[in-house]
């Protein structure tokens, strides 16, 4: 992370590689599972007390998924993905907040199908007493409905695409009391 202090805003740079091998036996025959990734991310932030926090990343990925006893059929593809949130303090107390989290995996030689997502939570919040000790908040989550799970492996001789149910949109309404210095000894 690197401040630029001209304008007062952070720039982060990240890279990142994962790769695994595993072996098994198919027919007397010895097949390589390898399963890799590979991306990097940039990102901006930049905080200012009581008045507004923002944080922005985005970037590209590599999947590679592949077995040495077929390699025609791999799950070899591009992706995105991206993070972005930001919090404003507003008079009387109130803050307003958003959150997005962007993802795409493009198609490959054994799934046709690309998968893309975004997934945008809000709150408005509003603080009372001295400390701000108590929060009213209402929420929503997942606003654009589309939170679903997905899962691309390999293992074995098998590459596998998965999708399944998560909650999805829903709305809720808390209230907070931050009462950690009850019962503190005044000075």
């Amino acid at each position: 992370s690197r401040k630029i202090k001209a304008i007062e805003t952070n720039v982060d740079i990240n890279v990142n590689a994962n790769n695994s091998v595993s072996y098994n036996y198919v027919n007397d025959v010895l097949n390589e599972t390898q399963s890799s990734s590979y991306g990097f991310m940039m990102g901006l932030s930049k905080y200012k007390e009581k008045k507004f926090s923002f944080n922005v990343r985005f970037g590209p990925n590599y999947q590679k998924q592949q077995s040495s006893l077929n390699k025609e059929i791999n799950s070899n593809g591009l992706g995105t993905s991206g993070y972005g949130s930001i919090r404003v303090f507003l008079p009387a107390k109130f803050q307003i907040s958003a959150d997005a989290n962007y993802t795409y995996n493009a198609g490959t030689a054994t799934f046709d199908e690309s998968f893309e997502q975004t997934i945008i939570n809000t709150s408005i919040i509003k603080t009372f007493l001295k400390g701000d000790n108590l929060k009213f908040t209402l929420s929503g989550n997942d606003i654009l409905n589309q939170n679903r799970g997905f899962r691309r492996f390999a293992g074995g001789n098998t590459i596998t695409q998965t999708t399944f149910n998560n909650i999805r949109r829903y709305f809720m309404f808390a209230v907070s009391w931050d009462f950690n210095k009850m019962g503190a000894s005044k000075k």
